[in-house]
C-alpha cells in the first residue's frame, strides 16, 4: 500500500490539473453548443455514427476494466475493483445495444426487431455505470487479502450475469415496456430517467473526486471526471428541447473522448509504474550492494540458508571464523556443518540436529544469544554465540533463514568476571546486614538472570535456616520459608547440610522428598532451581537460591560463576554479622563509658583529635569536647597544668605519649579553671593498636582526686602529728638511756643492767627509724616529698658509702664495678645514700655469710643504671609482684626478720621521685638483683623540686 501511494503521489502534481482542465472544458463546450445551436431542427441520423461510437466505447470500457482489475490485484484498493465492474457492466450493455441496433447487419438487428428494445439497453448501460461508480466512491470492501483471484472473477461473473439477465428481460419484454423515444422525441419517462441519471452521475462525481484527490488516486479521479462529463451530456439532452439535433453527434464525441481520456490516464499510469519498477529495481540493486558491503565488513559471521537447508551465502568473517580457505567451501548443506562442527552445550552435552540455530530458523523460530562450543573446519575450539531468524517471502512462507555467529570465547570469561565483580562491588559498598541483603538480592538476581531469589542465614546452635530476604517469591511460600530446620524438604537446607551446590534444571523431576521445590513448580510456575551453600572456611553461614520460570540448562561455567558469587556473598554475610556484633559491642561499650564516673577520652592517631568522650570527661573539663582541635591545642583549651601551676607541654601529655606507644600510669596534673579553681586529676593513658601492632589511637582515663588529696593531706598531718608526738618521748628515752649507759661505763654496774641500757638505746633507735619511715611513706604517697637535687658524682658517692657501711656489711665483701665514664646524675645526695643504704643492708641481711655483694654502675645517654646484686636465697616469683608495696614482707622476712615492710616501698618512691625507675630480678637459690635508674644531670634541670608524681605527663 505504501508503494502504491508513493507511485501515485509522484504523478499527481502534473496530472490532476490536466484532467480537471479537460473535464471543465468539455462541460463548457457542451453548454456553449446547447446555447448556440441547440433546439434546432432534427438532423438526419447517420446510421454508422452510433455503432462506431459504441464499438469504440466498448473497447475502451473493457480496457479500463482490465487495468482497474490489475490495479486492484496489485494494490488492493477496493474502489478500483468497483470502477472496473462499472465499466465491465457498461461494456455488456453497450454490446447488447449494438446487437439490437437496426441495420447493423442487414435491414434488421441481430437479436431484436422491436424499436423499443434499442432504448432500454442504452439507458441500462448508463444506469449500471452510474450506480457502480457511486458505489466505488464509498467502497471499503473487498480488501485484497479477503479473497484472491477466484473471488475477483466471481464478482465480475456476478455483474456480467446480472447484465445478461437485464438484457434478456429487455429483449423478451421489449414490446410490453413503455416507449422511451417516440418519433425522435424523448418521452416523459425518458426525461425522468435521464434526469435521475444526471443527478446520480453528479453525486458520484462529487463524492469520488473529493475522495480520490485526498487519497492521491489520480486514475480514479479521472473516473470522477468521466462522471462529470457524462452528467453534462445527459443534462444537454434535457436542455436540448427533448429532440435529436446537432448536439446528439457532439454528445457521442464527448463520451468517446471522456472514455479515451480515462484510458490514456490508465496507460500513462502504467508507464509510470513501469518506470517506478525500474527505479525500484535500481534502488534494490543499490541496496543489495550496500547490504553486501555491510555483510562483508561485519565483525560477526553471517550465513544465509535456503528453504532446503543449504548455505547459499556467507560473508568473509564467516569463512574466516569457521576456518574455510574459500567461500565456496562454506556453501554446503546444513547437515555437513552439523557433522564437522560437533557443537555442544557449554556443559559438554552434544547438540541434537534439531537444536542447531539454522534448523530452528527454518522451522520459523527466532533465537538470540544461544551459546555453544564447536570445532572449526581447521580444528580450533571456539565458544560461539548464535542468533537466527527465518526469511519469509511475500506470502509469509519460509523461504530460508539467516544465522549470525559471534566468537565469545574470551567474552564468556569476561562476563563471568563482570558478574562476580558486580556482586562483589554491591557487597563491598555496605556493612549492615539489612543493606547487604537488599544489595545482594537485587544484584544477584539481575547478574544471574533469575526470576526469584532468596537469602538464608544459618544458625548452627539451633540448626535452622532463617530467611533474611527474597525477591519475587509468592508471599505464602515466603511465609513457609521464614524458618527452616536443616533437614527441611528444601534444596537450600540440603545445600547447607551437604555443603555442596544443588541444582534442579526441571522441577517436575524433583524427587518426592523435596516437597517444597515440587510445589514451587506445580503451583507457582517455576521450572528451574539452584541452591548455593554460603561457606566461610568450610563453615556454612547461610544459603542462597535462584529460581527461573523457564527451564534452564546450567553450564559448567555458569555453575562455577554461581559458586564464586556464593563465596563473595558468604564473606559479605559473615562480615555483616561481625559488623553487627561489633556494633552491639560498641553500643555496650558506649553505654559503659557514658555511665562511668571517671572521665574517658579516645584520641585518633597521629593528629590527636578527640574521637569519643563521655559525659564525666566534659563535666570535669567544664566544657564540651572539641573534636576538631588537634592535641597541641588541648593544654590551652582545657587549662592543663603541672602541679606547680605551669602550662603542660602538649608533647608530654599522657595521651601524646600514648600515641607514641607508651603506657602512662598514675600521672597527676591540674585542671586550671578560668575561675581560678584547680582540680587535681589522676591520669592513666595507653595506646590503641590494630591487628598489625600499629598505634591507631590512644585512650586516657582520668579521675578527680580532690577528695583523695584532702584525705592524704589529713593523713599526712595526722602522721606528722603522731610522729612529732612520738619523737619527743623517744628522744627523752634515748637521751636518758645514753646518759645511764655512759655512767655505767664510768662506774661498775651489773652486766644485766648494762645489757638492758643497750637494748633501750637500740630499741629507741629502731623506733625512731620506724617513725621516719612512716613519715617518708606518707609523704611519698601524698606526692609531697621534698628533694634538693643537684649533680652528683655517683661512683665517688658509692665508694664512700661502701666504706662507711662496712660495719653493717661485715662478713660480706662488697665489690664496686663501674662500666665506662659515668656522667653526673641529678639526685638528692642524702636520699641517694638512703636508697643505697637500704639496698646494701637488705643484701647483707638476706645473704649467706661470706657471700659477695656486687654494686654495678652502667651509664647511657639519658640515664645511669645502678644495680645491687647478692647471692642469697632469692625471692619466689609469685612474691615479686608485691615486693614494692607498702607493708609487704616476703614469707622468709616474716619468719626471720622484724620490720614494717616499708623499706623497698620507700626506696622505689625515692627513686621515682628523682625521675628514675626501679625493678628486681631474682631466682630462688641464686640471689637477687635490685636495679634503679637516675637521670643524667643537665644544665636546664631544676636544682630543687618537690615530688608531685612519677615523671610522666598527660591526660
Amino acid at each position: 500500500m505504501e508503494q502504491q501511494q508513493a507511485a501515485t503521489v509522484d504523478h499527481r502534481p502534473r496530472e490532476v490539473p490536466l484532467f480537471l482542465l479537460a473535464g471543465v472544458l468539455a462541460v463548457v463546450a457542451e453548454g456553449l453548443l446547447e446555447v448556440l445551436i441547440g433546439r434546432g431542427p432534427v438532423f438526419v441520423v447517420l446510421p454508422w455514427v452510433e455503432p462506431t461510437a459504441k464499438s469504440f466505447t466498448i473497447l475502451v470500457a473493457l480496457s479500463i476494466a482490465y487495468f482497474c482489475l490489475g490495479r486492484y490485484r496489485v494494490l488492493g484498493e477496493p474502489d478500483t475493483l468497483w470502477v472496473g465492474l462499472a465499466f465491465w457492466a457498461y461494456a455488456f450493455f453497450a454490446t447488447a445495444y449494438l446487437l439490437v441496433f437496426p441495420g447493423l447487419v442487414g435491414p434488421d438487428a441481430l437479436l431484436a426487431v422491436h424499436p423499443n428494445a434499442l432504448s432500454w439497453p442504452f439507458h441500462s448501460m448508463w444506469t449500471a455505470l452510474a450506480v457502480l461508480l457511486v458505489v466505488a466512491a464509498s467502497a471499503r470492501w473487498p480488501a485484497r487479502r479477503s479473497g484472491g483471484r477466484p473471488h475477483d472473477l466471481l464478482l465480475f461473473a456476478a455483474v456480467g450475469l446480472a447484465c445478461l439477465l437485464a438484457i434478456g428481460t429487455t429483449f423478451v419484454f421489449a414490446a410490453h415496456l413503455p416507449p422511451l423515444v417516440v418519433d425522435g422525441r424523448f418521452t416523459a419517462l425518458n426525461l425522468q430517467w435521464i434526469t435521475a441519471l444526471a443527478v446520480v452521475f453528479a453525486l458520484g462525481m462529487v463524492l469520488g473526486l473529493r475522495r480520490y484527490l485526498r487519497a492521491g488516486q489520480t486514475v480514479l479521479a479521472y473516473a470522477a471526471t468521466v462522471e462529470m462529463i457524462v452528467a453534462a451530456r445527459l443534462a444537454s439532452d434535457i436542455f436540448g428541447g427533448q429532440l435529436y439535433d446537432v448536439t446528439w453527434y457532439f454528445n457521442r464525441v464527448l463520451v468517446v473522448g471522456a472514455f479515451s481520456l480515462m484510458l490514456v490516464a490508465l496507460l500513462n499510469e502504467h508507464v509510470g509504474l513501469l518506470r517506478r519498477q525500474q527505479q525500484l529495481s535500481a534502488l534494490a540493486w543499490a541496496r543489495a550492494s550496500q547490504l553486501r558491503a555491510t555483510l562483508d565488513s561485519m565483525a560477526d559471521a553471517v550465513f544465509v540458508l535456503d528453504a532446503q537447508g543449504n548455505v547459499v551465502d556467507v560473508n568473509p568473517r564467516g569463512v574466516e571464523l569457521l576456518g574455510f580457505a574459500r567461500k565456496d567451501e562454506a556453501l554446503r548443506p546444513l547437515g555437513e556443518y552439523q557433522h564437522f562442527l560437533e557443537a555442544t552445550h557449554l556443559d559438554g552435552d552434544l547438540l541434537r540436529p534439531e537444536e542447531y540455530t539454522g534448523a530452528r530458523a527454518l522451522r520459523g523460530e527466532t533465537t538470540r544469544g544461544f551459546l555453544e562450543r564447536a570445532h572449526t573446519w581447521d580444528g580450533r575450539n571456539l565458544t560461539l554465540e548464535l542468533s537466527g531468524a527465518p526469511l519469509r517471502g511475500a506470502d509469509g512462507a519460509i523461504a530460508g533463514g539467516v544465522v549470525v555467529l559471534r566468537d565469545v570465547t574470551e567474552l564468556e570469561w569476561a562476563r563471568t568476571r563482570v558478574t562476580v565483580a558486580r556482586v562483589a562491588t554491591a557487597v563491598a559498598r555496605v556493612l549492615s546486614l539489612d543493606d547487604l541483603v537488599r544489595a545482594v538480592l537485587d544484584e544477584a538476581r539481575v547478574a544471574l538472570q533469575a526470576d526469584a531469589v532468596t537469602l538464608f542465614a544459618a544458625d548452627e546452635s539451633r540448626r535452622q535456616l532463617r530467611l533474611l530476604g527474597q525477591r519475587n517469591l509468592p508471599p505464602e511460600m515466603a511465609e513457609r520459608l521464614r524458618v527452616l530446620p536443616f533437614d527441611a524438604p528444601t534444596l537450600s537446607a540440603r545445600a547447607v547440610s551437604t555443603g555442596s551446590l544443588q541444582v534442579l534444571e526441571n522441577l517436575s523431576d524433583a524427587p518426592p522428598e523435596l516437597a517444597i521445590p515440587r510445589e514451587l513448580g506445580k503451583h507457582f510456575g517455576f521450572r528451574s532451581l539452584i541452591a548455593v551453600p554460603l561457606l566461610v572456611r568450610g563453615r556454612a553461614v547461610g544459603a542462597m537460591t535462584y529460581a527461573t520460570r523457564q527451564p534452564r540448562h546450567f553450564s559448567a561455567r555458569e555453575l562455577e560463576t554461581i559458586r564464586t558469587v556464593g563465596d563473595v556473598i558468604a564473606v559479605g554475610l559473615e562480615n555483616a554479622r561481625l559488623y553487627e556484633e561489633a556494633e552491639q559491642e560498641r553500643l555496650r561499650l558506649t553505654a559503659v563509658i557514658d555511665s562511668s564516673p571517671e572521665g574517658i577520652i579516645f584520641f585518633e592517631a597521629p593528629s590527636g583529635r578527640v574521637v569519643l568522650g563521655n559525659r564525666a570527661a566534659e563535666h570535669m573539663l567544664g566544657q564540651p569536647l572539641d573534636r576538631a582541635a588537634p592535641m597541641v591545642e588541648h593544654p590551652r583549651m582545657y587549662g592543663l597544668c603541672r602541679l606547680d601551676g605551669s602550662p603542660y607541654p602538649a608533647e608530654e601529655l599522657p595521651s601524646s605519649r600514648a600515641l607514641r606507644g607508651e603506657v602512662v600510669l598514675g600521672t597527676e596534673l591540674l585542671f586550671c579553671m578560668p575561675s581560678g579553681r584547680r582540680i587535681p586529676i589522676l591520669v592513666n593513658a595507653a595506646p590503641i593498636r590494630d591487628t598489625a601492632g600499629r598505634v591507631v589511637g590512644s585512650v586516657a582515663v582520668f579521675q578527680d582526686i580532690s577528695r583523695i588529696k584532702e584525705l592524704e593531706q589529713q593523713r599526712e598531718e595526722f602522721v606528722s602529728v603522731i610522729a612529732h608526738d612520738l619523737r619527743a618521748p623517744i628522744t627523752v628515752i634515748q637521751g636518758y638511756a645514753q646518759v645511764l649507759r655512759r655512767l655505767a661505763d664510768g662506774h661498775p654496774a651489773p652486766e644485766q643492767e648494762v645489757k638492758g641500757l643497750d637494748a633501750i638505746v637500740l630499741s629507741t633507735r629502731r623506733l625512731n627509724t620506724m617513725v621516719a619511715d612512716l613519715l617518708d611513706a606518707s609523704r611519698i604517697e601524698a606526692r609531697r616529698l621534698a628533694l634538693e637535687t643537684e649533680p652528683v658524682d655517683l661512683p665517688g658517692l658509692a665508694r664512700g658509702l661502701v666504706e662507711r657501711l662496712a660495719p653493717v656489711t661485715t662478713g660480706h665483701p662488697v665489690r664496686l664495678r663501674v662500666l665506662g665514664d659515668v656522667p653526673p646524675v641529678l639526685a638528692d645526695p642524702g636520699r641517694l645514700e638512703q636508697i643505697l643504704t637500704n639496698l646494701l643492708t637488705n643484701a647483707a641481711k638476706f645473704s649467706s655469710a661470706e657471700a659477695e655483694i656486687l654494686v654495678a654502675i652502667a651509664p647511657d645517654e639519658r640515664e645511669v643504671t645502678i644495680s645491687v646484686a647478692d647471692r642469697g636465697m632469692g625471692i619466689p616469683a609469685q612474691e615479686l609482684a608485691g615486693l614494692f608495696q607498702r607493708f609487704y614482707r616476703t614469707s622468709e622476712a616474716r619468719r626471720t626478720r622484724e620490720g614494717l615492710g616499708l623499706g623497698l616501698y620507700i626506696t622505689r618512691g625515692l627513686v621515682e621521685a628523682q625521675g628514675g625507675r626501679m625493678w628486681v630480678e631474682s631466682e630462688v637459690g641464686k640471689g637477687s638483683t635490685f636495679s634503679f635508674t637516675l637521670p643524667v644531670a643537665r644544665a636546664e634541670r631544676s636544682a630543687e623540686s618537690t615530688v608531685d608524681s612519677p615523671q610522666s605527663t598527660g591526660h
